[in-house]
C-alpha cells in the first residue's frame, strides 16, 4: 500500500487498525482480568462497527 496523497489509502489504514484493536479488545474481555476491565470502556464493538464503516465507504 503506497502512500501517494490519496485519502482513499489513510482511511484504509485506519479501518485496519480499528478492526486490529476492536479484535484485541474483544480477546481481553474474554481473557479477564484489569485489561479487559480497560477495554470494556473502549467499546471494542463500536470500534469494529465503525472501522467497518470506513473501510465500507471509502472512496474509489
Amino acid at each position: 500500500m503506497s502512500s501517494n496523497g490519496n485519502p482513499g489509502d489513510a482511511r484504509v489504514a485506519i479501518g485496519i487498525l480499528g478492526l486490529v484493536c476492536g479484535t484485541i479488545g474483544y480477546v481481553a474481555l474474554a481473557v479477564g482480568g484489569d485489561f479487559a476491565s480497560f477495554m470494556q470502556g473502549a467499546l471494542p464493538g463500536v470500534m469494529i462497527g465503525l472501522s467497518a464503516l470506513a473501510l465500507i465507504m471509502r472512496p474509489r
